[in-house]
């Protein structure tokens, strides 16, 4: 954001179990740090990771589990809708750019087949849409916004899938309508 603002996701102890996950904020630089959100659930959930769009909004994801909002500098957090059957799939990877645009990614469903689908949000978790990476019987790695529309992500996709690690292409992939319409664009595969 800028010098001297800035959020962290900590763990923290009382000095009795269980350990606490927390929300904290800096204002001056990393000096000083405030105690925004603490909750012992989120903790065992294991909360991976965090998304700072600026001072006051910033979005906190434990892959298959809880996704978390604030829109008002951290004062209150908000838990998101999750898309349909969320719980049946193996989410791993988020971004987003504002406080409505958000983009989770899949890759198995409750029988370990390959799915590898982006569910988009455009409306703060209200409503997902599910989109096509283009990656198929593989993982997504990665995926990143630079705004609404322009994305990337990062996956491989097995190529005769005879279970040698030969058989797998790492790809690239880009978007620039937010991964709205059809498969990504892929930029590169690489062996």
């Amino acid at each position: 954001m800028d010098s001297l603002n800035g959020w962290a996701v900590t763990t923290w102890n009382n000095g009795s179990a269980p350990t606490y996950w927390s929300g904290e904020k800096t204002y001056d630089g990393g000096l000083n740090w405030t105690r925004l959100y603490t909750d012992p659930r989120l903790n065992q959930e294991g909360l991976y990771y965090i998304k700072a769009i600026d001072t006051s909004t910033c979005w906190v994801y434990a892959p298959g589990k809880r996704l978390l909002r604030t829109t008002n500098g951290g004062a209150t957090w908000d838990s998101i809708n999750r898309p349909h059957h969320f719980e049946e799939y193996d989410h791993k990877y988020f971004d987003a750019t504002d406080a409505n645009h958000v983009w989770i990614t899949e890759d198995n469903d409750a029988n370990n087949m390959s799915v590898n689908k982006v569910h988009h949000s455009r409306d703060g978790g209200l409503t997902w849409e599910l989109q096509e990476s283009g990656i198929s019987n593989g993982s997504i790695f990665a995926v990143h916004f630079v705004d609404a529309n322009n994305g990337w992500l990062v996956g491989e996709s097995c190529v005769q899938c005879n279970g040698s690690p030969n058989d797998y292409k790492e790809q690239i992939r880009k978007t620039v309508n937010g991964g709205s319409t059809g498969v990504m664009d892929v930029l590169g595969k690489y062996n």
